[in-house]
């Protein structure tokens, strides 16, 4: 069985729908594990393709795949202290390694301090191995989908996902994100707009055709 997470866009509820509503017009089971107010846990006996499903999905930000649970708080924070370089599922090792994390759920405003020392440590780890590499973070503690992709953290390193739940705290990496660049150029680079008679956001209407019960033949 694969873990899986799902980070959900503004409506959360619609954003969850959307989810299931793709599982079954593509016939994955997804089981819930957790769910948070803008999380989704599920396991499922498919490997998701990243790419497939978030060109899907126009009401979640990221997709992600689960690699370690804990029960505590305090085994969360040994376990990413104490990860060997081994342990973390960076894309590639022979080049230059861009990685970062986001923190989701209700994970302490104050263990941020303790991911970020980690990701310090590990740089250092990376460098005495002969490594190059980049530590990518920002004030908040979450990435946006925009510093995942012009970071190139996917193809490059590894974004870690730690997420607290309702029942466990999970160790994760993102496998994709929105593409909002995609979603930009359709929204500003229509050839005509017509804000009197209202306009609708290209990531809503994308959800709102995935809701629909026969969506074949259309474009989204």
């Amino acid at each position: 069985m694969k873990t899986y997470c799902f980070i959900l866009g503004n409506n959360p509820l619609l954003s969850l729908a959307e989810i299931f509503s793709i599982s079954a017009v593509e016939k994955v089971d997804l089981d819930i594990i957790d769910l948070m107010h803008d999380i989704l846990i599920v396991s499922t006996d498919k490997e998701l393709d990243p790419l497939q499903w978030q060109h899907m999905l126009g009401g979640s930000i990221k997709v992600g795949v689960i690699f370690k649970t804990v029960k505590s708080l305090q085994a969360l924070t040994e376990t990413i202290e104490s990860s060997s370089i081994d342990e973390i599922p960076f894309a590639q090792k022979d080049k230059k390694i861009i990685y970062g994390s986001s923190m989701y759920g209700n994970v302490p405003k104050t263990f941020s301090k303790n991911l970020k020392r980690a990701g310090i440590e590990m740089k250092k780890k990376l460098r005495a191995k002969g490594h190059s590499c980049r530590f990518v973070t920002n004030d908040s503690g979450t990435l946006t989908s925009v510093q995942v992709v012009k970071n190139k953290l996917i193809e490059r390193g590894v974004e870690l996902l730690v997420i607290s739940g309702l029942h466990a705290f999970y160790l994760g990496k993102t496998i994709g994100v929105q593409d909002f660049e995609g979603y930009s150029l359709r929204d500003y680079g229509r050839p005509d707009r017509d804000a009197k008679s209202g306009m609708l956001p290209p990531k809503l209407a994308k959800l709102m055709v995935n809701l629909s019960p026969d969506r074949r033949g259309v474009r989204i």
